[in-house]
């Protein structure tokens, strides 16, 4: 393999994520490639297949158009570069406002902008983390070793095998989850089982009931409003409750035991257990749902029965197009998508079920237990900060190992994670533009140019997004190695985006499709896009923080996404005939409209707040 295929090995779809590469629409044979695609258009192929003559003719990469494209591109990207690093300088004046929040680094001299809280949490314990996941193998490997003399393993072709592999890895999930939580969280894992417990029951005792999606909800946005207002519910103040007499003493020991851990804030990365808490319930009512219908899920069968949303067809049309994050569905090929709406059993390897199989098609009842719900919600790799995984498709793969599993594909994903964490070094250091805007209020940005000021926020996004992707990526290969294949969180560079809908099916990926399954599809679907739009992102604005700046961000959100709504029903592809160049600068003036929205957002939402937008906009047009 030579240098240029190996750098194309590293940054190829299939190393990302094998499901953007394999058909996800379903576990038989791959079908016809003119058939239309639920997942959306794909590389090289116009919207959902329906102009692949007209738009795939001829290439424009050698066209005057594009050589024009070509010269700003030369010009303005080193302009953009440049204007963040001037602000960045020792030499400019505003240096000394921001230098406390630097810190010394190690590439060309240059100090870090380490400011970033979230980041920097996760920058500094890096060798902590890899120590961690790297102990986490061996123990496993060890264990699986033991376990393996004392349960010998099925043969292959026996039907004992999955579940003998569920309950080896499950066992050993809890055990090492309690331990690594307890070292994060010392006695708050009391708290975190005490909650994991309460929410187990809700769907224990008459899981088919429809008070468990009802009471579900209530109890875990109550949690995630009372882990807010009590930070974390210290000791102190509940055993003066629970203990007859003085209480306190006893609980003030219980709350310095340990320092209180790694991270004595464990309610801040529970927002993500409260997701797979939801996702247990509601898989187990669905389930049980099902079986009283009479449709029993079995071991390498893919069920779609209609009227079961969102496990039936439709739905599950729904969830790949990831409503939130996709397009409104067309009436004609929505009826396409609902041809096999009918009842009926597709025959496959349960070894080989796609994603969307594994997360529609619900596991035997029986798995829905204690012991599996627990590893499920404490699984360690995922625990921090995701990817999301459903209880379903999570099950599914502690039974059967993911054919996506391969050494290669793993070691070239860690390759391209490590060159992710070097990019974000680079930019930390040659560009301070985390510093700049902490420091905007007491004049770090005074006397920019608007090109400047622009910049500021433009590479402030960039960074945010990085932050993002970098431990997601990180806790996605730590699950990779320990042989679950969860979603790619982030799919496109923040820069790589023109459209507002397709922009959330990419970012944050796993929570888009847990928001779709969850809430948009229960709730209506693409019958309400926007209304349902609207509850979606204020639930994704409070279980991200309970503000009111997060509040607007979400709000923002879907006001900027209504007009691509409407622009798509109202300027279809066919009304422009054989004008295709005039289509395509009606898609290029909305797509600039649609990254300025979106910049006024996120920078409102994650980086700056009101304020600090007001003072960039005052800076931009004074």
């Amino acid at each position: 393999m030579g240098p240029l295929s190996a750098i194309r090995a590293v940054f190829s779809l299939d190393t990302l994520d094998t499901r953007l590469t394999a058909d996800a629409r379903s576990s038989s044979p791959p079908k016809d490639p003119t058939a239309p695609s639920i997942q959306g258009p794909q590389i090289g192929e116009s919207s959902r297949g329906r102009y692949p003559k007209e738009e795939t003719r001829y290439s424009l990469w050698r066209t005057p158009e594009f050589f024009a494209y070509y010269l700003v591109f030369i010009i303005v990207i080193p302009m953009m570069f440049k204007a963040a690093s001037d602000l960045s300088q020792e030499s400019h004046p505003n240096y000394k406002i921001y230098q406390h929040l630097l810190q010394e680094g190690w590439i060309a001299g240059r100090k870090v902008d380490n400011s970033d809280q979230q980041y920097a949490s996760f920058r500094n314990n890096i060798p902590t983390l890899a120590g961690v996941m790297s102990l986490q193998f061996v123990l496993r490997r060890g264990y699986e070793f033991i376990f393996t003399k004392i349960f010998p393993t099925p043969p292959p072709n026996s039907s004992y095998r999955p579940g003998h592999r569920l309950n080896k890895r499950k066992i050993f999930d809890i055990l090492f989850a309690c331990i690594f939580l307890f070292a994060l969280h010392s006695l708050s894992l009391i708290k975190i089982l005490f909650i994991c417990f309460i929410n187990f029951l809700i769907s224990y005792f008459h899981p088919s009931s429809i008070w468990v999606p009802i009471l579900t909800w209530i109890f875990n946005m109550g949690i995630l409003f009372a882990n807010e207002r009590y930070r974390g519910y210290q000791f102190r103040e509940l055993l003066p409750w629970l203990i007859a007499g003085e209480g306190s003493g006893v609980g003030y020991a219980m709350d310095k035991f340990m320092n209180g851990g790694l991270l004595n804030r464990w309610e801040i990365s529970f927002n993500i257990t409260v997701m797979r808490l939801i996702s247990y319930n509601l898989d187990h009512y669905w389930a049980a749902v099902q079986l009283e219908s009479g449709v029993e899920s079995e071991e390498g069968t893919v069920i779609e029965v209609g009227g079961l949303a969102p496990n039936d067809a439709g739905a599950a049309a729904d969830e790949e197009l990831g409503r939130v994050g996709g397009s409104v569905m067309e009436p004609e090929e929505e009826e396409r998508l609902m041809m096999n709406r009918d009842d009926k059993k597709k025959q496959a390897d349960p070894a080989n079920l796609s994603e969307r199989d594994r997360v529609s098609n619900p596991a035997r009842i029986e798995d829905y237990g204690l012991l599996n719900y627990l590893a499920y919600a404490l699984y360690t790799p995922l625990y921090l900060a995701g990817p999301i995984i459903t209880f379903n498709d999570f099950v599914h793969q502690q039974k059967y190992s993911s054919p996506s599993l391969k050494v290669r594909r793993i070691a070239l994903y860690a390759i391209r994670l490590v060159f992710s964490i070097l990019v974000m070094e680079f930019i930390l250091h040659f560009m301070y533009v985390v510093a700049i805007s902490k420091t905007g209020s007491r004049g770090s940005w005074a006397g920019a140019t608007p090109f400047q000021l622009a910049m500021l926020g433009y590479f402030n996004l960039h960074i945010i997004w990085l932050k993002l992707m970098i431990p997601w990526r990180f806790f996605r290969l730590w699950a990779l190695v320990d042989g679950v294949d969860p979603v790619e969180n982030m799919l496109r560079c923040m820069s790589n985006n023109y459209s507002a809908l397709l922009f959330w099916r990419s970012w944050h990926r796993s929570f888009n499709r847990w928001t779709v399954r969850y809430i948009y599809i229960p709730i209506g679907g693409a019958r309400r896009p926007l209304i349902n739009m609207l509850a979606v992102f204020t639930f994704v604005a409070l279980w991200h923080d309970i503000s009111m700046k997060l509040l607007v961000w979400g709000w923002l959100i879907v006001l900027f996404i209504a007009p691509e709504v409407f622009a798509k029903r109202l300027c279809k592809r066919e009304r422009f005939g054989d004008h295709a160049t005039l289509y395509r600068m009606v898609c290029a003036i909305g797509s600039v409209g649609n990254v300025l929205m979106m910049m006024v957002a996120n920078l409102i939402g994650f980086a700056i707040g009101l304020d600090g937008m007001k003072d960039m906009i005052h800076g931009l047009y004074p």
